[in-house]
C-alpha cells in the first residue's frame, strides 16, 4: 500500500457540531459543540503527530477491528494468517497497518459531510479481495454526528469496521466527572491476551453492569479495574438486524454535556483509555495521560472468526458490509 500520499483533512459543521476529518485513518480528529471552547475527542492540531502516536486515535479499525486470536482463521475450510501485531500473538485492528493508518481519499465533500473511500488489495494484511471501504461523516443542526461505514469485497472475505475516538466531555484532565449507562444486558469475558473466551455473560452482579447509570471516578482512582470488554446483546439475533438502537449515554457531570450512541451493531467496545502514553500534546495544547478519554466502539463481536456462535463477520460479493452509528449531543 502507498504511503506517501499527502494527507488532507475536511471540516464540515452544522448550526450545532463542527467536525475536522483527517485523511490519515479517516480520522476523527476534532468536535466541537456550538458555543463549547474545546473539542469533546481528543487529538492532534498537526495531522503528522498521527503517525507518532499508536492509540488509533478518532481512526476508523479495520478491515477487522478488535482481536483475532493467534493471527488465524478459517474462511470456507481454509485457514487464513494474519499479521500477529499484538505482542507476537494476535492480530489487532487488522494488523500493524491496518484501516486506521492508511491515507484514505476524500471522494465527496459538501458544507455538513464528507466521504472518504480505500481500496484494500486482494491478500493485503492476509484478508482476501480487493476491498472497497467508503466512511461517511454527517454533522445535523440537531447535533447529531451520522457515521456510514460501508466494504465489498470480490470474494469472500472478512469485515469488522469500528470508529475509535476517545471522548471527554469537559475541559479537565479526565473522566473522573463522568457518568455512563450502557444498556447492556451481556459482556464477554477476556483471557489475560484480551481474547474473547467464547462465553457472553450476564452483566447481573458483576463490575460490568452499567445498564444503570454509574460515576466512573472510581475507574481512574483505582478503586475499579480498568476496562476494555466488548458489552452486547443476548437477544439481538431474535431481533430485526440493521436497526438503529440506543446503546450507551455519556454525560460529564461537571460541563453538562452529554452524549447518546445510537447504533445498529451488536456489540459497543468500552475501553477506558488506560493505555493512552502520558506526554502526548494535543488539542489546544493539552497534556494526555492515561484515562484523558474512554472509547465507546460500535462493532460486531471480537474474535467472531474464530467463534461460531458470534454474529458472523464475513462478507461476500452478494453480502457488503454495513453499519451506521449516531453521536448525539446534547448540553444541560
Amino acid at each position: 500500500m502507498n504511503q506517501s500520499s499527502s494527507l488532507h483533512e475536511a471540516k464540515i459543521r452544522s448550526k450545532t457540531l463542527e467536525a475536522r476529518i483527517l485523511t490519515y485513518g479517516a480520522s476523527l480528529c476534532e468536535l466541537r459543540l456550538a458555543n463549547i471552547p474545546y473539542s469533546l475527542v481528543l487529538g492532534f492540531p498537526d495531522a503528522k503527530d498521527y503517525h507518532m502516536c499508536s492509540g488509533h486515535f478518532g481512526a476508523i479499525a479495520g478491515p477487522v477491528a478488535n482481536r483475532i486470536a493467534g493471527g488465524m482463521a478459517t474462511l470456507d475450510g481454509k485457514m487464513l494468517s494474519f499479521e500477529k501485531n499484538e505482542n507476537n500473538l494476535n492480530t489487532l485492528h487488522g494488523g500493524a497497518v491496518g484501516t486506521g493508518r492508511l491515507v484514505w481519499s476524500i471522494a465527496e465533500q459538501s458544507k455538513a459531510s464528507v466521504r472518504l473511500t480505500l481500496c484494500l488489495p486482494d491478500g493485503y494484511l492476509g484478508f482476501p479481495g480487493p476491498m472497497r471501504l467508503s466512511c461517511h461523516y454527517h454533522v445535523t443542526d440537531t447535533a447529531e454526528l451520522i457515521l456510514s461505514l460501508t466494504a465489498e469485497a470480490d470474494q469472500k472475505s472478512f469485515c469488522n469496521l469500528a470508529s475509535h475516538p476517545y471522548f471527554c466531555l469537559d475541559d479537565t484532565d479526565d473522566f473522573r466527572h463522568h457518568s455512563l449507562q450502557i444498556k447492556a444486558s451481556h459482556y464477554l469475558p477476556i483471557t489475560d491476551e484480551k481474547i474473547p473466551t467464547g462465553s457472553i455473560y450476564s452483566v447481573s452482579n458483576t463490575a460490568f453492569d452499567y445498564r444503570n447509570n454509574r460515576s466512573l471516578g472510581s475507574l481512574i482512582s483505582g478503586e475499579e479495574n480498568p476496562i476494555d470488554h466488548c458489552f452486547c446483546w443476548s437477544n439481538e439475533k431474535s431481533k430485526a438486524p440493521n436497526i438503529l438502537r440506543e446503546r450507551a449515554t455519556l454525560t460529564s457531570n461537571y460541563s453538562g454535556i452529554s452524549m447518546t450512541v445510537m447504533s445498529d451493531q451488536p456489540g459497543l467496545q468500552f475501553y477506558t483509555g488506560h493505555g493512552i502514553k502520558d506526554g502526548l500534546i494535543g488539542h489546544d495544547g493539552k497534556r494526555y495521560a492515561p484515562f484523558s478519554g474512554l472509547c465507546l466502539e460500535a462493532q460486531a463481536l471480537p474474535d467472531a472468526p474464530n467463534q461460531p456462535h458470534f454474529p458472523s463477520i464475513e462478507i461476500t460479493p452478494d453480502k457488503p458490509y454495513h453499519q451506521q452509528t449516531r453521536l448525539c449531543f446534547s448540553c444541560a
